[in-house]
Protein backbone atom coordinates (compact mmCIF):
# COMPACT_ATOMS: atom_id res chain seq x y z
CA UNK A 1 0.00 0.00 0.00
CA UNK A 2 1.25 3.75 -0.87
CA UNK A 3 0.48 7.10 0.00
CA UNK A 4 0.97 10.39 -1.95
CA UNK A 5 0.11 13.94 -1.16
CA UNK A 6 0.23 16.34 -3.85
CA UNK A 7 -1.73 17.85 -6.45
CA UNK A 8 -4.61 16.47 -9.14
CA UNK A 9 -3.16 18.14 -12.60
CA UNK A 10 -4.99 15.82 -14.56
CA UNK A 11 -8.24 13.68 -14.59
CA UNK A 12 -9.18 11.31 -17.44
CA UNK A 13 -12.30 9.28 -17.68
CA UNK A 14 -13.07 7.16 -20.49
CA UNK A 15 -16.18 4.94 -19.65
CA UNK A 16 -15.46 2.19 -22.54
CA UNK A 17 -12.91 1.30 -20.00
CA UNK A 18 -14.96 2.04 -16.65
CA UNK A 19 -12.27 3.90 -15.03
CA UNK A 20 -10.97 6.61 -14.17
CA UNK A 21 -7.12 7.94 -14.70
CA UNK A 22 -5.46 10.33 -12.47
CA UNK A 23 -2.22 12.33 -12.32
CA UNK A 24 -1.02 14.03 -9.12
CA UNK A 25 2.17 16.01 -8.62
CA UNK A 26 4.23 17.16 -5.55
CA UNK A 27 7.64 18.96 -5.50
CA UNK A 28 9.45 15.76 -5.66
CA UNK A 29 7.37 13.26 -7.65
CA UNK A 30 3.96 12.52 -9.65
CA UNK A 31 1.51 9.52 -9.49
CA UNK A 32 -0.54 8.22 -11.88
CA UNK A 33 -3.18 6.15 -10.56
CA UNK A 34 -6.91 4.60 -11.52
CA UNK A 35 -10.06 4.11 -9.78
CA UNK A 36 -13.07 2.93 -10.76
CA UNK A 37 -15.17 3.96 -7.48
CA UNK A 38 -17.47 6.77 -8.34
CA UNK A 39 -17.15 8.37 -5.16
CA UNK A 40 -13.76 8.59 -5.08
CA UNK A 41 -13.16 10.05 -8.57
CA UNK A 42 -15.88 13.06 -7.51
CA UNK A 43 -13.36 13.30 -4.40
CA UNK A 44 -10.40 13.46 -6.45
CA UNK A 45 -12.44 15.94 -8.94
CA UNK A 46 -12.98 18.40 -6.05
CA UNK A 47 -9.36 18.50 -5.36
CA UNK A 48 -8.69 19.54 -8.67
CA UNK A 49 -11.28 22.50 -8.83
CA UNK A 50 -9.82 23.99 -5.54
CA UNK A 51 -6.71 23.15 -6.98
CA UNK A 52 -5.36 21.98 -3.21
CA UNK A 53 -1.82 20.53 -3.18
CA UNK A 54 -3.23 18.68 -0.29
CA UNK A 55 -5.12 15.23 -1.66
CA UNK A 56 -3.94 12.57 -0.16
CA UNK A 57 -4.48 8.95 -1.87
CA UNK A 58 -3.86 5.68 -0.39
CA UNK A 59 -3.06 3.03 -3.46
CA UNK A 60 -2.16 0.10 -4.07
CA UNK A 61 1.91 -0.35 -4.95
CA UNK A 62 1.83 -3.52 -7.22
CA UNK A 63 3.07 -3.82 -10.61
CA UNK A 64 1.05 -2.60 -13.26
CA UNK A 65 -2.13 0.27 -12.63
CA UNK A 66 -1.82 1.81 -9.50
CA UNK A 67 -5.38 1.73 -7.91
CA UNK A 68 -6.67 4.30 -5.88
CA UNK A 69 -7.90 2.63 -2.26
CA UNK A 70 -8.76 6.00 -0.51
CA UNK A 71 -9.11 9.46 -0.72
CA UNK A 72 -8.45 12.63 1.90
CA UNK A 73 -9.24 16.17 0.86
CA UNK A 74 -8.10 18.57 3.32
CA UNK A 75 -9.07 22.53 2.88
CA UNK A 76 -6.67 24.68 2.65
CA UNK A 77 -6.84 27.90 4.74
CA UNK A 78 -10.35 27.47 5.84
CA UNK A 79 -10.94 28.86 9.76
CA UNK A 80 -14.29 29.81 11.22
CA UNK A 81 -17.77 28.49 12.47
CA UNK A 82 -19.33 25.51 10.55
CA UNK A 83 -16.32 24.83 7.94
CA UNK A 84 -15.99 21.50 6.38
CA UNK A 85 -11.65 21.07 7.19
CA UNK A 86 -11.31 17.95 5.60
CA UNK A 87 -14.00 15.31 3.50
CA UNK A 88 -12.28 11.05 3.75
CA UNK A 89 -13.44 8.03 1.58
CA UNK A 90 -11.89 4.56 1.29
CA UNK A 91 -13.65 1.83 -0.96
CA UNK A 92 -13.54 -0.31 1.97
CA UNK A 93 -16.69 1.38 3.49
CA UNK A 94 -19.58 2.34 2.41
CA UNK A 95 -19.38 5.48 4.31
CA UNK A 96 -17.32 9.05 4.03
CA UNK A 97 -15.81 10.48 7.15
CA UNK A 98 -15.60 14.59 7.31
CA UNK A 99 -13.86 17.18 9.72
CA UNK A 100 -16.15 20.27 10.63
CA UNK A 101 -15.84 23.17 12.93
CA UNK A 102 -18.91 23.84 15.21
CA UNK A 103 -18.61 25.81 18.45
CA UNK A 104 -18.51 24.28 21.65
CA UNK A 105 -20.31 24.31 24.98
CA UNK A 106 -17.20 26.55 25.81
CA UNK A 107 -17.61 29.20 22.99
CA UNK A 108 -14.73 27.86 21.32
CA UNK A 109 -14.57 26.41 17.71
CA UNK A 110 -14.19 22.25 18.33
CA UNK A 111 -13.53 20.18 15.27
CA UNK A 112 -16.05 17.21 15.33
CA UNK A 113 -16.14 14.18 13.12
CA UNK A 114 -19.25 13.24 11.20
CA UNK A 115 -19.97 10.18 9.16
CA UNK A 116 -22.23 9.85 5.86
CA UNK A 117 -23.89 7.14 4.53
CA UNK A 118 -25.70 9.05 1.75
CA UNK A 119 -24.20 10.27 -1.31
CA UNK A 120 -26.43 13.76 -1.59
CA UNK A 121 -24.56 14.33 2.14
CA UNK A 122 -21.02 13.34 0.09
CA UNK A 123 -22.26 16.30 -2.83
CA UNK A 124 -23.15 18.79 -0.16
CA UNK A 125 -19.67 18.00 1.44
CA UNK A 126 -18.23 18.71 -1.37
CA UNK A 127 -19.53 22.13 -2.42
CA UNK A 128 -18.39 23.37 0.87
CA UNK A 129 -15.47 22.15 0.82
CA UNK A 130 -14.99 23.61 -2.48
CA UNK A 131 -16.60 26.77 -1.80
CA UNK A 132 -14.90 28.61 1.07
CA UNK A 133 -17.45 31.67 1.07
CA UNK A 134 -20.00 29.68 1.51
CA UNK A 135 -21.93 29.19 4.95
CA UNK A 136 -22.56 25.71 5.99
CA UNK A 137 -25.23 24.76 8.23
CA UNK A 138 -25.28 21.08 9.51
CA UNK A 139 -26.97 19.51 11.95
CA UNK A 140 -25.61 15.93 13.95
CA UNK A 141 -26.69 13.17 16.11
CA UNK A 142 -23.80 10.85 17.51
CA UNK A 143 -21.11 11.42 15.11
CA UNK A 144 -23.81 11.07 12.49
CA UNK A 145 -25.56 13.97 9.97
CA UNK A 146 -28.72 14.92 9.98
CA UNK A 147 -28.44 17.75 8.12
CA UNK A 148 -26.67 19.35 5.64
CA UNK A 149 -27.03 23.10 3.87
CA UNK A 150 -24.76 25.50 2.23
CA UNK A 151 -25.16 28.89 0.81
CA UNK A 152 -23.57 31.76 -0.79
CA UNK A 153 -25.14 34.54 2.27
Amino acid sequence: MGNFVGRVYDVDFIPAVGWCQVLMTNEQESLIARTVDERIQSLIETGFITGSNKTSVDYLDKEGPKWITGVKLKAGDKQGLNKVISIELSVDVPYCRASITRQGQDGHLKEVEVTVLDPRFQGVLLCAIANPDADFEFAEDQGNLTRAKINLG
